[in-house]
């Protein structure tokens, strides 16, 4: 009946039946295209060679002084409540405004806010690749993600596409292709702030894993109860003020994420 109908519910199915479709596809496809022994074999080495970087940046985050740690895992804790609301603000953002300016229906507005979704998991193994082949250190993906998701979100403003003289399908070919960049962009690099936010954590205090894993939960449902409503109220003032806060945020987030670099390099 979804797809018969042209309501909001469209909208909100799209993102997660494409994750559905993207994750069964997957499990369909992995147990035909297991490596032969040599790629597994490779593959393992690459993983031990990664756990024990992995193992030695952990000793030298424990090496940090106490205030630095606890840094290090305040910024980490604020980053994830700025990617999540992020994320919940693009995926209501974008659906108005491919609605509102660009007249798109329910159906066609819920596929291509979940396949900005979905194409982001292609971009971030894509990233992944290129991080094992060029032997990068977490903190140089994780500056250059944050710096992605700042470029990115200036194409978020509707005088871009003037400025290329874009017709309406391209203008909003053009959001949808940042959108699926920033995710990616986002995703990476909260996942490597995760990880060195569990490395700084002390367990015997209010700043344990434990916590953080709480605080995260926490931060999901929150920041999507306040993202999509004020990015919708931005956008019915202009597009240029949601823009602005998507652009703010992806600022003051390579700030936080540099900072961390910063730390964690000492």
């Amino acid at each position: 009946w979804v797809f018969n109908s042209d309501g909001p519910n469209v909208c909100n199915i799209m993102p997660a039946m494409s994750f559905a479709v993207t994750w069964a596809a997957v499990s369909i496809v992995v147990p035909f295209t297991i490596p032969d022994d040599v790629v597994i074999a490779r593959l393992k080495q690459s993983r031990d060679d990664a756990a024990s970087a992995q193992a030695e940046e952990k000793t030298e985050l424990a090496a940090l002084a106490h205030m630095t740690r606890v840094r290090i895992y305040c910024k980490g804790v604020i980053y994830g409540l700025e990617r999540a609301f992020v994320v919940a603000a693009i995926e209501s953002g974008t659906a108005f405004i491919l609605k509102n300016e660009f007249k798109w229906a329910s159906l066609p507005t819920g596929y291509a806010v979940g396949g900005s979704l979905t194409f982001a998991l292609p971009l971030a193994v894509l990233i992944g690749i290129l991080k094992q082949c060029f032997g990068c250190r977490d903190v140089v993906f994780m500056r250059m993600g944050s710096m992605v998701a700042v470029l990115s979100t200036i194409f978020l403003y509707s005088q871009v596409s003037d400025a290329l003289h874009a017709s309406s399908d391209t203008a909003a070919l053009i959001i949808i292709t940042a959108d699926s960049v920033i995710f990616a962009a986002t995703y990476l690099t909260n996942g490597i702030v995760d990880s060195f936010v569990v490395q700084a954590a002390l367990n015997d205090s209010v700043y344990s894993v434990n916590n953080f894993a709480v605080a995260g939960g926490c931060a999901m449902y929150v920041m999507r109860f306040f993202g999509a409503p004020l990015s919708r109220t931005l956008l019915v003032h202009g597009r240029v003020y949601y823009a602005t806060m998507q652009l703010a945020l992806a600022v003051c987030g390579h700030f936080m994420v540099t900072d961390i670099e910063a730390m964690v390099s000492k």
